[in-house]
């Protein structure tokens, strides 16, 4: 059987340097050569593309997929989608004897995922000390474990969430297009459910709200989101249908969600514009929003369209 373990470390010695002078990933791909059997014998492919091993699918012959890469330490756990082309690290506490460097510290890691889900690890920090604990999620962990088809952790929250910061953002669009101060009815009418019920001939207005929302609650799980975006582009800013169709459902939830600013953040953007009263409100609102919807239906986000 194979030992990633091991190979991790070895690819960490090996290619820590020319990814610090480099200042970017190494991705690997492990191939078995025609008529090799598992554990026996292996040729690495080394690439230092941008764009990674994202929207990869992994033939055959690859036995296993991974990176080399330099990261900074958090002191906790990202939110819910990592900057873009950022490489996930985790704040550990196996570090061995001594106190952590301070966050912001960079550190060396080499990670890689098998076929069947087994994982190798391997991390050391700037004084020579290591980090045992491997990442549990994050995108590194997301794209490595599609490229085997393999299904990724559950959504992080349900699609209410995305619709609430799509209200948030809907309403920070017009303050900023020209609107400095905003009535409680105003704000109702930038619901995303607006249109749908302007098209059915009932009107978004204050006393439509537990409609709207209810409205929104009915659209779709991720599942049923991702799905649109691969027929019909309905995301294609936040992310392309190609690749919407190689993700699964939670990896799908976790990049769009990533990909934009987070309820608490456009909230206090927002705040300022309108009165207590309906900012209170609002934010009763947001609240209830984000929390409408299930993450995803059952056995949904194992395999991708």
């Amino acid at each position: 059987m194979e030992d990633w373990q091991a190979l991790a470390r070895i690819l960490l010695d090996s290619l820590g340097d020319r990814v610090e002078a480099a200042g970017h990933p190494v991705w690997v791909r492990v191939i078995a050569p025609d008529g090799a059997v598992a554990g026996d014998q292996f040729e690495l492919a080394l690439s230092g593309d941008p764009a990674g091993l994202l929207g990869w699918v992994a033939p055959p012959e690859c036995r296993a997929a991974g990176l080399v890469a330099t990261g900074t330490l958090r002191a906790s756990r990202p939110a819910a989608g990592a900057a873009r082309g950022a490489v996930d690290v985790v704040s550990g506490p196996t570090a061995g004897p001594g106190p952590l460097p301070r966050p912001g510290a960079r550190a060396r890691m080499a990670f890689l995922l098998s076929r069947e889900g087994g994982t190798g690890w391997a991390m050391k920090l700037p004084d020579g000390r290591e980090i045992d604990k491997p990442p549990e999620g994050g995108r590194m962990v997301d794209c490595l474990r599609r490229c085997f088809a393999l299904p990724t952790e559950p959504p992080p929250a349900g699609p209410g969430r995305f619709h609430a910061t799509l209200w948030l953002a809907s309403i920070l669009a017009a303050i900023r297009g020209g609107i400095p101060y905003l009535t409680w009815g105003e704000v109702v009418k930038h619901h995303p459910a607006a249109e749908i019920l302007d098209a059915t001939g009932e009107r978004a207005d204050p006393d439509a709200l537990p409609t709207m929302m209810a409205v929104m609650a009915a659209a779709g799980t991720w599942e049923e989101l991702r799905r649109r975006t691969c027929a019909e582009g309905a995301m294609s800013m936040l992310v392309s249908p190609d690749l919407a169709a190689w993700m699964d459902d939670g990896m799908f939830a976790r990049w769009v969600l990533g990909e934009l600013p987070g309820p608490d953040e456009l909230m206090a953007a927002v705040r300022p514009h309108v009165s207590r009263s309906t900012a209170r409100r609002l934010s009763h609102a947001v609240h209830a929003s984000a929390h409408l919807g299930g993450n995803r239906r059952p056995g949904a986000g194992a395999a991708a369209s």
